[in-house]
């Protein structure tokens, strides 16, 4: 995901930098697989809602079933 999609979904900008491990302006999948892997030594997973956002670009219609 670019930094303009971020910013287009009206997300932190301060989440989008501490989420862009190699400062390039984009979360690309290797980043996010990084993250979601972290775990916490209490077994909490702190980038695990990731899963949970979505980007619904303007005037795209999402099945949201």
């Amino acid at each position: 995901m670019h930094f303009f999609e971020w910013r287009r979904a009206k997300w932190s900008i301060d989440e989008f930098e501490k989420l862009d491990g190699n400062e390039d302006g984009f979360l690309d999948i290797n980043e996010i697989l990084r993250l979601l892997a972290q775990t916490e030594r209490d077994g909490r997973r702190p980038y695990a809602y990731l899963l949970h956002k979505r980007y619904e670009p303007p005037g795209v219609k999402v099945d949201k079933r």
